[in-house]
């Protein structure tokens, strides 16, 4: 298989250009969250459906921590779900103690010594939380950044990105994968992916705002860690492959 090798040295918050939420909040006052700071949204906001369970992903450097998920109904907070994140690229289905389905806010808290940036996102009837850093990539680390155009890479590509690692990492990281449509365009956030060790995998199958990957032709790839990576990019049954050393 024909490979295309780049080399780059290169997470950031919400405010940021760069990285914004799967899709824009409406224009309104959210209700108050007030046994401690959280993170308050309108899941009713947020393109697709969630009728099922809610699923968490730790994509910061923060560890062992719990999640608390509550529900604004009847001018009080329910609530709804429960769970434990341990390290970077650790996911967990929180258990359910109410069906989301019917909230529209909720409320996010944890018990961790950190403040988290979150994105969230709806695919195949779940809600999705990510949590990242505050000191994450800049714009200005963004736009510096230099962009991998994917039609060079030979084969097809209609389904996933996939990363795997061929380091020796000292500890997890997180990669950002910021993606474009056109050469010139503006760059936004389409997923961010973890890898535990120096063997290990990570995919996603569609963006933060539940467009195809594949609609992207370029992309740029930002890890959480200063360390240089090199990219070895690649296609392989309908997926792009990104290799990282």
């Amino acid at each position: 298989m024909k490979k295309f090798l780049f080399t780059s040295t290169f997470l950031t918050a919400l405010f940021l250009t760069a990285l914004v939420p799967a899709t824009p909040l409406h224009a309104q006052t959210l209700p108050e969250f007030k046994e401690g700071k959280a993170y308050v949204f309108d899941a009713s906001a947020i393109a697709g459906k969630a009728k099922d369970s809610i699923k968490t992903k730790n994509l910061s450097s923060a560890k062992n921590f719990e999640v608390t998920v509550y529900g604004y109904k009847n001018d009080q907070w329910e609530k709804v779900a429960t769970g434990f994140l341990r390290q970077t690229g650790d996911s967990d289905s929180l258990k359910r103690i109410k069906k989301i389905k019917s909230f529209q806010y909720l409320a996010v808290t944890t018990n961790a010594d950190k403040e988290f940036n979150y994105v969230t996102s709806k695919r195949h009837d779940d809600l999705y939380i990510y949590f990242m850093d505050k000191t994450s990539v800049s714009e200005e680390r963004v736009n510096a950044a230099p962009f991998f155009d994917i039609s060079k890479v030979k084969g097809k590509f209609k389904d996933n990105i996939k990363i795997e690692s061929r380091a020796n990492f000292d500890d997890p990281c997180s990669f950002f994968i910021y993606g474009c449509k056109e050469e010139n365009g503006r760059y936004e956030l389409l997923t961010c992916l973890a890898l535990k060790d120096g063997f290990d995998t990570d995919s996603s199958d569609e963006s933060y705002s539940g467009s195809k990957l594949s609609s992207y032709g370029y992309i740029k790839i930002l890890p959480a860690s200063q360390k240089e990576f090199t990219y070895s990019l690649s296609k392989s049954h309908n997926d792009l492959i990104i290799q990282i050393q």
